[in-house]
C-alpha cells in the first residue's frame, strides 16, 4: 500500500462529565502504521456499516494517535473506524475499532421503574428464563433469578428520556408459565406480559423512559369509611394544580382491576373529594361487603391521571343490624319449631364493637364484630334463643350470643352464651328484648352466617 493503515485500535467511554449532561465522550486510541504517519481520519457512527473510501469522515485532521469525541450521545451502541491520510491526499483503508457504548446517565439522574416477575401458578418460577432489560440495546438488568411473584418485584433504575426495551433472552423449561408487569416511578402500569403470551428470543416491550411525575399525578393515600348501604371515600391529591375533579371504579372484592389502556368506565365519571358513595349517588352499596375502589384525577376535559391500579383500597360495609338501634326484629313462633319465615338471617362480616360491653366473668368472649337482633317476649315469659344454618370461618370458632332488657340507651344483660340454643326466663310479656351474637375470637378474619329462630314452650309447660 501507498498509506498503512493503523493498527492496534482501542476505545474507551469515561463517564459523562457533568450530572445531567446531555452528551457523552469515548477517547479513541491506535498505532501508527508508519513512523512518519502524522494524519488520521475517524468514522463513528451509530449503524453497523463499514464506511467506503468516499464516505466524508466524522472527525478530521486529528494529528495524534490519541482523539476524544466530547459530542456523542449516551446510551447509545457506536461503530467506529480509522484511517491513515497520506500526503496527496491518500487515505489508507478504514480499519474498524471495537464496537462500544457511551454510558447511559448519573445514577442521580435514574429514576426506578419495578418490574413485577408473575407465574402461572402459585410457588413456581421462571425455570431459568430470563428477561433482559436494554437502553438503546444496551443490557442495563437480566430479569428472572430472584423476585418472583414478590409483591415488591425488582428495581431497575433507568436513565431519563432513553428508549429502552424488554427483550426475552433465555426461554427457560416452562416458557408458557412467565409473565410480569413493568410500574413506573409513578405507580402506573406501563405494560403487562401474561404467561402464555408473547415468544422467546423477541422484544415484548419498548417504549422511553420517563422520570418526570405527570402534572395530573394519580391519588394517593385512599381511605374509606362505611356504613352498612354507604361509605364516604376520600384520597389525597397530588396533581400540580389540584385537580378537583376525580372518577371512580369501585367492583365488589376480587372483580376485575381497571385498566388505563383501553381506559375503563368509570363507575362515577364526576366525584368530588370526599365523596359519599350510595344508591343516591350512583352506586348501591350492599350489607356485609367487601368492595374494592379505585380514583384517578380529571385534570382537565382532555387530561386524567392513571388509575391507581396497584394501590387501590378496600373495605368492608357494616351489617345492617350492626348496632342495638338498628336490630333486626325476630318474629317469636308460638310453638317449638321454627317456622321458615320467622327465621332472620345473620351476618357478623364488617360488623363492628358495640357498647355495653360484655360483663366480665359471664364467658362473652371477645365483642368485636356483633350484630343485633330484638324479640317481644311471649305469654309465657320464656322463649328459646336457637342459632342455625351456621357457616363459619375458621371451623374451629363458635357464635356467642348475649340476651338483654331495657332500651337500646340503656341495656341490662341478662346472660351471655356459647351454645347455639339457650332459654332467656323470667321475661315480661310484651316487652322488646334484644339479642346480641358475635364471633368467639378477636382475628379479622373471622366472620358467620347463621339463621336466628326464636321459639317458645308447650302451652302445657306448666302445672
Amino acid at each position: 500500500p501507498t498509506c498503512f493503515r493503523p493498527t492496534t485500535p482501542l476505545v474507551t467511554a469515561p463517564a459523562i462529565s457533568t450530572p445531567g449532561a446531555t452528551t457523552a465522550s469515548a477517547t479513541f486510541s491506535w498505532t501508527a502504521g508508519e513512523p512518519t504517519n502524522t494524519l488520521w481520519e475517524i468514522y463513528v457512527s451509530t449503524v453497523n456499516v463499514a464506511p467506503t473510501a468516499a464516505t466524508p469522515a466524522t472527525y478530521t485532521n486529528i494529528t495524534t494517535t490519541t482523539f476524544t469525541a466530547t459530542d456523542l450521545l449516551p446510551a447509545t451502541i457506536y461503530y467506529a473506524w480509522v484511517r491513515t491520510v497520506c500526503p496527496g491526499p491518500d487515505p489508507s483503508i478504514w480499519v474498524a475499532f471495537p464496537v462500544f457504548n457511551t454510558d447511559t446517565c448519573f445514577d442521580a439522574d435514574r429514576c426506578n421503574y419495578k418490574f413485577l416477575l408473575s407465574t402461572a401458578s402459585a410457588g413456581n418460577t421462571w425455570n431459568n428464563g430470563r428477561m433482559q432489560v436494554r437502553q438503546n440495546g444496551i443490557v442495563v438488568a437480566t430479569l428472572g433469578a430472584t423476585g418472583i411473584n414478590s409483591a415488591t418485584g425488582v428495581t431497575v433504575a433507568l436513565c431519563p428520556n432513553v428508549p429502552f426495551d424488554v427483550f426475552w433472552s433465555v426461554a427457560g423449561t416452562n416458557p408458557d408459565n412467565i409473565g410480569f408487569t413493568i410500574v413506573t416511578p409513578f405507580n402506573d402500569v406501563e405494560f403487562t406480559k401474561l404467561p402464555g403470551q408473547g415468544a422467546p428470543l423477541t422484544v415484548l416491550y419498548t417504549g422511553v423512559t420517563n422520570c418526570n411525575p405527570p402534572a395530573c399525578a394519580q391519588p394517593t393515600a385512599l381511605t374509606a369509611v362505611s356504613s352498612a348501604t354507604s361509605a364516604v371515600l376520600s384520597w389525597t391529591d397530588i396533581s400540580t394544580p389540584p385537580a378537583g375533579s376525580y372518577a371512580i371504579y369501585i367492583v365488589p372484592q376480587g372483580g376485575p382491576a381497571p385498566t388505563n389502556n383501553p381506559p375503563t368506565p368509570p363507575t362515577i365519571p364526576s366525584a368530588t373529594n370526599p365523596f359519599t358513595i350510595s344508591a343516591a349517588t350512583g352506586y348501591a352499596l350492599q350489607p356485609s361487603t367487601a368492595y374494592t375502589y379505585y380514583v384517578k384525577a380529571i385534570c382537565s376535559p382532555t387530561e386524567s391521571s392513571a388509575w391507581t391500579i396497584l394501590n387501590p383500597h378496600t373495605f368492608i360495609t357494616k351489617p345492617i343490624n350492626d348496632e342495638c338501634a338498628t336490630a333486626l326484629p325476630v318474629t317469636v313462633n308460638s310453638g317449638q319449631i321454627c317456622a321458615p319465615a320467622n327465621n332472620v338471617l345473620g351476618n357478623t362480616y364488617g360488623g363492628t364493637a358495640s357498647t355495653p360491653a360484655a360483663n366480665a366473668g359471664q364467658g362473652c368472649g371477645t365483642i368485636d364484630d356483633d350484630i343485633w337482633f330484638s324479640f317481644v317476649a311471649g305469654p309465657s315469659g320464656t322463649q328459646t334463643i336457637n342459632i342455625n344454618n351456621v357457616d363459619i370461618t375458621p371451623t374451629s370458632a363458635r357464635i356467642h350470643h348475649s340476651v338483654f332488657s331495657g332500651s337500646c340507651d340503656n341495656l341490662t344483660q341478662l346472660y351471655c352464651s356459647t351454645a347455639y340454643s339457650t332459654n332467656a326466663t323470667g321475661l315480661t310479656p310484651g316487652q322488646t328484648y334484644y339479642v346480641r351474637a358475635y364471633t368467639s375470637g378477636s382475628a379479622a378474619t373471622q366472620r358467620a352466617t347463621f339463621e336466628i329462630c326464636i321459639t317458645s314452650p308447650p302451652a302445657n309447660d306448666n302445672c
